[in-house]
């Protein structure tokens, strides 16, 4: 779910990443 939450909101992604 971490991938659909990364695509729908990249500023989400580079928070997990």
């Amino acid at each position: 779910m971490s991938e659909q939450v990364h695509v729908s909101d990249p500023t989400r992604d580079f928070k997990s990443a």
